[in-house]
């Protein structure tokens, strides 16, 4: 006879402890997440009762499991509580506290898999280190008679609908959260510079020498138009291959490869849009009745995104694509692969799914690079610099290269007088995708005359740049290139830095503390050495 404890142990596995770190706003995060996942497990256990209600009912094991579970919900509630108080965590054995944490969440995954293929309880892989939240599906009457993106299985409930998906839509390799980096505390000391380290101004000689360096710089960085053109080609290539599944489905070159401020280490990054209420079904009218089984669109979404990634993988597998690897970065699904062998240069791709946002973005950064020359070329400095002085890596806790030419846009939006304009600020036409405002004016040629005023040279620009920077009131204020007026920091960053669409989004989100002081003395770094009459890079 099965017991009890067999049946709740295999379709109820319990959540997993979270890793916790030395960083109390990821651990409130964390701590979060486990805190949902308990609450789910707590209703799934209750809904045990009327599925499995001979083996349930009195059942020790099963008033252990459930009277644990409520214990340790009441408990990491007092710890986020207590943390957000800026108090210790009360009960740090329940967790597992490392400075350098390697979560293990494949075993739960796995275990988890037991639950979305008993049919009344799904899991939706998304962020956090515990690997998954439980979510709980509401009964339904079930509308459908064979599988809404194949056609050619037969269903009767929900469950089997749910296990053929599974089995037959999702490829094998299941969405994982990349491992971050972390700060080692191997960083070289740096020095506190003082007011009279970096007051003062270089030679005019230097800041011409610089000048040069600089031009010389951006010519030896910049991406080649040959392979600006080639990957414009392989972007089409891809869009046909793709609308062999999605006829209306189009696809986009984004990010540093196409605004403007890309170099010959950038990636490839390319956007597919898609209507995913239309795709991946064979019959767009099964939507609502997914709809109602499922009982949320964004979970219906979810499953339709993660059905195209897998048939994706297998359309790029056909045209002989290399090392294909779905991936969960921090803000997006991806797949990360190579152009095939015989295509005659070696690219490596990450391809996304709707980020719409991101294109519009890229957009709005191409048009700026093109306003003045002096733009790109100081972009393509501050990057390098950057990435020399490893501070451009959000692994690490760190400041991304989009964040940094967000930074000199809007030096360049603040100098005297200014360079660039703003290109969002009273633009009247509208260009709503979801809740952010996408708007902006896109005709560059209607501000080509507006930053000839500043005859600045390169060499002049870029040690303003460090300079506005090194005595930029952190503190206080957000570098928002949306706005005219200044920007009052109300983030708890201590830098902040405004997406110009995304207005929930801060890129100084991703900033360790101690990262934020190092990218502070860097600034200062720069300026002391430009004022030595020393490269910038030192």
């Amino acid at each position: 006879m099965v017991k009890a404890e067999e049946i709740l142990n295999q379709f109820y596995p319990e959540p997993s402890a979270p890793y916790l770190e030395l960083h109390t706003q990821k651990n409130i995060h964390f701590l979060g997440i486990y805190k949902e996942n308990l609450t789910v497990y707590i209703q799934a256990l209750e809904q045990a009762k009327g599925r499995f209600k001979q083996f349930v009912t009195n059942s020790r094991s099963y008033n252990e499991k459930m009277e644990k579970a409520k214990e340790l919900l009441e408990k990491v509630t007092q710890d986020i509580q207590s943390l957000r108080e800026g108090k210790k965590i009360l009960n740090t054995h329940l967790y597992k506290v490392s400075e350098n944490p390697e979560p293990e969440v494949s075993s739960q995954i796995e275990k988890n898999l037991y639950l979305k293929e008993s049919g009344h309880i799904r899991i939706n892989y998304g962020s956090g280190m515990t690997g998954s939240v439980i979510r709980v599906s509401k009964a339904n009457n079930f509308p459908l008679k064979s599988c809404p993106y194949c056609s050619d299985f037969e269903i009767i409930n929900e469950k089997e609908l749910f296990s053929h998906i599974n089995e037959s839509h999702f490829s094998a390799q299941q969405f994982k959260q990349d491992s971050q980096k972390r700060p080692n505390g191997a960083f070289k000391r740096l020095q506190n510079y003082t007011l009279k380290d970096i007051s003062g101004d270089p030679s005019a000689g230097f800041l011409k020498n610089t000048s040069v360096e600089l031009e010389k710089l951006y010519k030896h960085n910049k991406q080649p138009e040959a392979v600006v053109e080639f990957q414009v080609e392989i972007c089409k290539f891809l869009e046909r291959t793709f609308q062999e599944l999605y006829p209306d489905c189009s696809l986009h070159i984004y990010g540093s490869n196409n605004n403007g401020f890309g170099t010959k280490r950038s990636d490839m990054d390319l956007a597919l849009l898609m209507d995913l209420k239309k795709y991946p079904l064979k019959n767009p009218e099964d939507y609502n009745h997914l709809l109602n089984i499922i009982g949320s669109e964004t979970e219906l979404k979810d499953t339709h995104e993660r059905i195209v990634f897998s048939q994706l993988c297998e359309k790029l597998h056909e045209i002989e694509a290399e090392n294909i690897d779905m991936r969960y970065s921090a803000r997006v699904r991806i797949i990360n692969f190579q152009t095939p062998k015989k295509v005659r240069k070696l690219i490596e791709i990450d391809l996304c799914i709707n980020n719409q946002v991101a294109v519009y973005n890229t957009q709005l950064l191409k048009t700026y690079s093109l306003i003045n020359e002096r733009v790109p070329r100081l972009g393509v400095a501050v990057k390098i610099w950057a990435k020399a002085r490893d501070i451009a890596d959000p692994r690490n806790g760190s400041l991304s290269s989009y964040a940094y030419i967000i930074l000199v846009i809007y030096y360049l939006q603040n100098t005297n007088p200014p360079i660039l304009p703003n290109l969002q600020q009273n633009y009247t036409e509208t260009l709503q995708v979801g809740e952010h405002n996408c708007s902006f004016n896109p005709n560059y040629s209607d501000f080509e005359r507006f930053g000839q005023v500043n005859q600045e040279s390169l060499g002049e620009l870029l040690f303003g740049f460090f300079k506005f920077y090194a005595f930029f009131d952190w503190e206080t204020v957000s570098v928002d290139i949306r706005n005219k007026e200044r920007c009052e920091n109300n983030s708890g960053n201590s830098i902040s830095i405004k997406d110009p669409f995304e207005s929930n989004r801060d890129l100084g989100d991703v900033c360790f503390e101690s990262m934020t002081k190092r990218i502070k003395l860097e600034f200062k770094r720069a300026l002391h050495f430009m004022l030595k009459g020393q490269s910038f890079c030192k």
